[in-house]
């Protein structure tokens, strides 16, 4: 049989079927909205407590303690980290990843006491072995450039692998809905995380809500809290004691 022959039956099949969509008919099956995930305070103290290396330490700290978004994160200069004067200077997502950013604002984030006392210990001590004296940003690689998108990623992925831990969101996103959780663990109130992750006034705290907090503070969201709450959220993490030296 010659190779280019063709079988009549199966050229009017092909012919009868050429310019149709093969899923036409097929019904789509929708798939189940999976739930905000965050970690828990024991959970968020065994992944930075399992982290060794501490560039990659001081990542993912300030990830879960700031809840900045991954290109926030990119953009922080040692000139917006003001820990005696208590706040850090979060700067436009665009200014190193033009068309990133949600919400064209300057906004000031709150420095608490045990991850600032980090922080310092970061900046003094261990930053200028880890990172080039030249480069101007807060967590850099060794060569001194900034960490990219997809690097962070992977970062806290391998990380969550490594402390064993299950969630549905796997990247630096999971840190941000965590710090939102914190803070409302610690009688914030949502206007104020609002604010705090760089939600607009209109709309933020329908967005925390809705895309931060889980099924069950949802519902605790809905009922009377008390008015008091903690100086220092994160200040029940082992993992972030500096010691003494």
């Amino acid at each position: 049989m010659p190779r280019n022959f063709r079988s009549p039956a199966l050229a009017d099949d092909v012919d009868n079927y050429r310019g149709r969509d093969p899923s036409r008919g097929v019904r789509l099956v929708p798939l189940p909205k999976l739930e905000p995930d965050a970690l828990t305070e024991p959970q968020l103290d065994r992944l930075l407590h399992g982290v060794s290396d501490p560039l990659d330490k001081a990542i993912i700290a300030t990830l879960a303690c700031t809840g900045v978004r991954a290109g926030e994160l990119l953009n922080l200069t040692v000139h917006d980290v003001r820990v005696r004067e208590g706040f850090i200077l979060i700067r436009l997502a665009s200014f190193y990843s033009p068309g990133h950013s949600k919400k064209n604002a300057e906004r000031h984030l709150p420095v608490w006491r045990s991850y600032g006392a980090f922080l310092q210990d970061y900046m003094a001590r261990l930053r200028p072995r880890l990172v080039p004296a030249d480069s101007p940003w807060l967590l850099a690689k060794p060569n001194g450039e900034p960490f990219s998108g997809r690097g962070l990623h992977a970062l806290v992925s391998r990380y969550l692998d490594q402390a064993e831990i299950v969630t549905n969101e796997r990247g630096p996103h999971l840190l941000r809905r965590t710090f939102a959780c914190a803070l409302f663990d610690h009688g914030y109130d949502l206007a104020e995380i609002a604010l705090y992750l760089g939600h607009s006034e209109s709309t933020g705290v329908q967005v925390v809500l809705k895309n931060y907090l889980t099924k069950d503070r949802r519902k605790r969201a809905s009922q009377a809290r008390p008015a008091q709450r903690a100086e220092d959220p994160f200040g029940q993490l082992k993992a972030l004691r500096v010691r003494r030296r």
